[in-house]
């Protein structure tokens, strides 16, 4: 029996409220799922991305995605690194089979903080056309 409480979904759309990167965006909840968009400026010479969350009940983990066009764009042209769809542009934060983020853990803290690295990580991989981010690139064969 584990000691920690699950939040509920309603618990993490409401956290995406009060997180300082992700506060000022809108959403819709209902029992089954929440989405969530908001505009991220990872650092001060960036552009904004606009990022959609999508965590539905039956999936162990929320979907990330970033909607800007001109990413979209540079996917038409080049693989970007960590990926889990390329035309969706959803994004690859953490290794699922590593159990890096569960449930119990609180959007706020990892995925949104993990959203803004990706996204200076993207940055620099497109004038280096190196990521510096680490981590294991996902098996696109197998999760597209």
């Amino acid at each position: 029996m584990s000691v920690y409480k699950i939040p509920t979904l309603a618990e993490h759309y409401r956290s995406l409220k009060f997180c300082p990167l992700s506060k000022e965006g809108r959403g819709q909840i209902n029992q089954n799922q929440f989405y969530w968009e908001f505009d991220m400026k990872p650092s001060t010479f960036s552009k904004i991305y606009t990022i959609h969350i999508v965590w539905k009940k039956s999936e162990i983990y929320p979907n990330i995605f970033v909607l800007n066009q001109e990413v979209k764009e540079v996917s038409k042209t080049r693989t970007i690194p960590h990926l889990y769809d390329h035309k969706k542009i959803e994004l690859c934060l953490f290794y699922p089979s590593y159990n890096q983020f569960n449930k119990s853990m609180s959007l706020s803290k990892t995925i949104i903080p993990w959203i803004k690295l990706w996204l200076i990580y993207y940055e620099y991989w497109l004038f280096s056309d190196e990521w510096k981010g680490g981590g294991i690139h996902p098996n696109l064969d197998k999760i597209s």
